[in-house]
């Protein structure tokens, strides 16, 4: 059977561990999609954490690793920048497309199932548009639009099962605009921008869903910074002895992670209520989650008791990503459907509310780890293969 060895290479455990944060935390914010029943536990949680902020701590990662693999494929290889640049965006459509086209067209399957796409007279337009610019990786420009003007009702229709995808949108635009700036700029000349990028979003106000929330960049920003940077090699006094000390890194990481989604309650917000900074500053915590795990590779996150489920988490985190709102909002209309007439006790509300989160996640395990077996793994070794076969000029057959 394929390892995932053998798709990747030289992989940093602690980046993995930090996508499985990232995606719990988003499964926790989106969880509030199945409870069928308002939780007064979950609702104190919220007050407190944002799991919003998981998005950000991708985007970070992101930038890392994207900037990494490209320094690593201009360095390694003879072919020209514009060859090199056509390998990366095929590893990239390989890599993100598959699985998330197929789980798009399981959302299409469903809403034509249930008659909201098509009622048997005619295509509903407001339902498709979302659905066209999901496909086409431009749901954050759509989503942003939609808020701008929420009286438009021909165009703007967010239908919640693919909501997520406005970031996966923001990441593929990334991913071929970058390229581009890393090949125009030096690395000191991108390092200094970086860092002017980086200082003039702390001044850009970004409340919740207009369009510079859609665009929030810090996060790339850090993530390429700290690739360009020799953070992993050479000497830095005074923080080489503390990261020698493996209990406080474990401390500082496990108080990073919780600050996160405390801040994001702090400073991001509605209207006036989000702060000028809000968005910069978790990118800043965020980039020294990073910073931690590609600096102290040994002793950052060492969580005994769950590390390597953590690793399990976080290698599945973008089938996890792409299905479990989709599963969360299948659930919920389907138990609405079935039992939404019933009366429930207190007690019966909170055991339904209970088994559902329980069966949501079940499924989504499930689901995902199909996903990323059958779907994910398979067509990233094939980009991979088309993305050498292309360098070599060997054509692959």
């Amino acid at each position: 059977m394929m390892q995932d060895e053998q798709i990747i290479d030289n992989k940093n455990e602690n980046i993995e561990i930090l996508r499985a944060v990232a995606i719990l935390l988003v499964l926790y914010v989106h969880c509030a999609v199945v409870l069928i029943f308002p939780s007064a536990l979950y609702s104190w949680l919220a007050h407190f954490f944002d799991g919003n902020v998981g998005v950000d701590l991708f985007f970070v990662i992101s930038g890392f690793v994207i900037t990494r693999s490209l320094s690593n494929s201009f360095s390694s290889s003879n072919a020209s920048r514009l060859s090199v640049m056509i390998s990366f965006w095929i590893k990239r459509i390989f890599r993100l497309l598959p699985a998330a086209f197929f789980w798009l067209l399981i959302v299409v399957l469903y809403l034509l199932a249930i008659g909201e796409l098509w009622d048997g007279h005619r295509l509903h337009l407001r339902i498709l548009i979302p659905i066209v610019a999901s496909f086409a990786n431009i749901l954050n420009l759509y989503a942003g639009y939609c808020n701008a003007n929420p009286t438009d009702a021909f165009w703007c229709k967010i239908n919640y099962f693919y909501g997520h995808y406005w970031s996966l949108s923001f990441e593929e635009q990334f991913y071929i605009v970058f390229p581009f700036i890393f090949i125009l700029f030096k690395k000191r000349l991108l390092i200094g921008l970086m860092v002017i990028l980086i200082a003039a979003q702390f001044f850009w106000v970004r409340p919740y869903w207009t369009y510079a929330w859609f665009f929030r960049a810090d996060g790339f920003c850090w993530g390429i910074l700290l690739a360009l940077l020799p953070v992993t090699r050479g000497n830095i006094p005074g923080i080489d002895r503390f990261l020698k000390n493996k209990t406080g890194v474990l401390i500082l990481s496990f108080i990073l992670v919780l600050l996160l989604p405390f801040s994001s309650t702090c400073v991001q917000g509605f209207g006036s209520q989000a702060k000028t900074y809000g968005i910069s500053l978790l990118a800043t915590i965020s980039a020294a989650l990073i910073f931690l795990a590609v600096r102290s590779e040994k002793s950052f996150g060492i969580w005994p008791p769950c590390r390597n489920l953590m690793l399990y988490i976080g290698s599945r985190s973008y089938s996890i990503y792409i299905t479990h709102l989709i599963v969360f909002w299948i659930i919920r209309q389907l138990w609405s459907e079935i039992y939404g007439g019933m009366q429930f006790s207190d007690i019966q509300k909170m055991l339904v509310n209970i088994a559902i989160v329980v069966l949501s996640l079940a499924i989504i395990i499930a689901v995902s780890e199909i996903t990323y077996r059958i779907i994910e793994l398979k067509f990233r070794l094939k980009g991979k293969e088309l993305a050498k076969g292309y360098l070599t000029g060997v054509p692959h057959v």
